[in-house]
This record gives C-alpha cells, structure tokens and sequence, in this order.
C-alpha cells in the first residue's frame, strides 16, 4: 500500500510540474531552437528551387557563368528576404512604423514564393523520366506496328507483281503494229482478288493503327494529368516551405519580445516589492499599460502578504484578490525565490 501510494505521489507531483507556472522563455525554448534551425534549413531548398528556375531563364549561352549568377541571385533574395521579415515584426512590436520594411519583405516573399513555385514546377517536369518513358514506350509499339504492317503489304504486293509477271501473255499486235501484252480472264479474277486483299489489309492497319493512336492519346493523357498532379502537389510543398520561413522568422521575434516582456515585468515588479511605494505625481496622468501594469502590481504585492501570512489555497485567493491564477502564480513564484 505505501508503495502504491508512494508512486501514485510520484505521479502527481509530475502532473504538478506540468501545470507549474513557467516562464515564457524557458517553456517555449525548444520550439525557439526549432524554428531557428528552420530559418536556415529549409531556405536552402527555396535557395536551391529558385535558382534551378533563374538557371533556366537566364539568357546567358554559357550555362555555368547562368549557373553561378543565379546563385548569387538567389541567396542574395533569400539572406535579404530573412532579415527584413526579422525586421518588420520588430518593428511591429516595437510599435513603429513598418510601411517601407513591410513594402520590402513582403516584395521580397512574393519574389522568393514566385521563383521557389516556377521552379519547383520545371524541376518536376525536367526529371519526371516516368512520364517521358511512358510516352516513348507508346510512340515505340506505334512505330513498331507501322513498321510490322509495311512489311507485310510490300509481301502481298510483292506476290501480286510475280504472280503478274508470270501470268501475263502475248495477245499479238495492235493496229500500230505494237505487241500486246495483258492477262487471260482466268488470270484477272485472281489478279482482282489480289487487289482486294491489299486493299482490304490497307484499310485494316489503318484502322489498328487509328485506334492505337487514339488508345495512345487517352493514355498520354492520363499521364499528363498525373503529372500535373504531382506538379501541383510540388509546387503547393515549395509555398508552404517559404510561407513556413516566414512563420519561424516571426516565432524567433516573437520569442525574443515575450521574454523581454516578462523579465521587464519581473523587475519591475521586484523592485516595487523591495522599495516603498512613492508618492504619485498629481499632474502626470499615467498610460494605459502603466495603469495595468500597477493594478498587476499592486495584486501580487497582496497575494504575496497573505501567502506569508500562510494562505495559500489558490481558490481562496482567487475570490479575495479577485484575480487569475497565472497572478498567483507569479506571487507565488516570488515567494518561492
């Protein structure tokens, strides 16, 4: 029983930590670090599509010295797209103006997203080598009928002139003296019935082939699509790679502007514990966060003298103190410090 106990105490106190009051930077530094990794992983494959896509446009005959320009090109938009959004949700936070930053990195985005879309689209059809096999395998049987079905008319045809040669007969001469030559009526039926097997086997192989070439068309087609698909589904990764840029750039400001946040409120507030409380400036009207951050103040210094005095049920000084438990667990906190 008291190992069950023991563990079940183990357990909770576990469960306790979870729910603990933790500051910003030390809860959210994990996803902090992933997103700082983001920002240089992932622009290397919004680097490397939107270079393949320059590489191929530009108008050079030389495709290394394309090759080189493009690179710099495009590392020149990424490292310059990275630091204005790092710049503009600064500024945004600092509460100053941000039009001409946010006029740059917005430009800069949709330039990267742009060349990261087209180029993750040539990329797709420049190494889709299922797609072209397909379609050459399909022109090959084609080739290979045509070229099965030639073979056998110039045999029926060849037949027809030997069987010509050996039955025509000498039918005397003309009235100008010239000798006629022709076939006997016996000979002309078989020489029509050879006429009509080779027309009959001409209108065959062009109807299989019509409809190996139609058979031909929907499949391609088919592959087509297919491959748009997958065009599409590539492209759709390329964007959400760079707007997943943006978003790790904004956490990694966001971070940094949280923590500032709380560890000015944290000294501000240490130093109102420690310091008698002065007397207010008649004639200065305070500021709105100034307002809200001396009734935060002002709540914490009372929770902290009834937590020393032993009250320290969370629901008790709740309804007193008519706050939340986040301000008990700042007062808390202090206490425990």
């Amino acid at each position: 029983m008291d190992l069950l106990n023991k563990k079940r105490s183990v357990r909770l106190n576990e469960y306790k930590k979870e729910f603990q009051s933790v500051p910003f930077d030390l809860l959210y530094r994990p996803i902090y670090n992933a997103s700082s990794i983001a920002t240089y992983v992932f622009p290397l494959f919004s680097f490397s599509l939107a270079a393949y896509y320059l590489t191929t446009r530009m108008p050079f005959e030389s495709p290394i010295f394309a090759a080189v320009l493009s690179i710099l090109f495009a590392v020149f938009i990424e490292f310059l797209k990275g630091k204005s959004i790092t710049y503009f949700f600064k500024s945004f936070y600092r509460k100053t103006d941000t039009t001409a930053i946010g006029v740059l990195a917005s430009t800069l985005l949709c330039m990267s997203i742009a060349a990261s879309f087209f180029g993750a689209i040539d990329l797709k059809k420049d190494t889709d080598v299922k797609h072209k096999e397909f379609v050459e395998n399909l022109n090959t049987k084609r080739l290979a009928l045509a070229e099965k079905q030639m073979h056998e008319r110039r045999r029926l045809q060849t037949e027809y002139e030997k069987f010509v040669e050996a039955n025509t007969v000498y039918f005397g001469k003309d009235d100008n003296g010239k000798k006629k030559f022709g076939l006997n009526s016996r000979s002309i039926k078989t020489s029509n019935a050879f006429q009509k097997r080779i027309s009959d086997l001409q209108q065959k192989h062009e109807k299989s082939l019509q409809e190996l070439t139609e058979t031909n068309k929907v499949l391609i087609s088919d592959s087509k699509n297919d491959l748009t698909e997958s065009i599409i589904m590539f492209a759709i990764i390329a964007l959400l790679i760079d707007l997943f840029i943006a978003t790790s750039n904004w956490f990694r400001v966001y971070y940094k502007y949280k923590s500032a946040e709380e560890l000015i409120f944290e000294e501000k507030f240490g130093k109102e514990l420690d310091e008698e409380p002065l007397e207010p400036d008649p004639e200065r009207m305070p500021t709105v966060g100034e307002v809200s951050l001396q009734n935060e103040s002002a709540k914490v210094i009372s929770i902290v003298n009834d937590l020393r005095k032993g009250i320290t049920h969370n629901k008790t000084l709740m309804e007193k103190h008519k706050t939340n438990p986040r301000t008990i667990a700042r007062a808390k906190k202090f206490v425990a410090s």
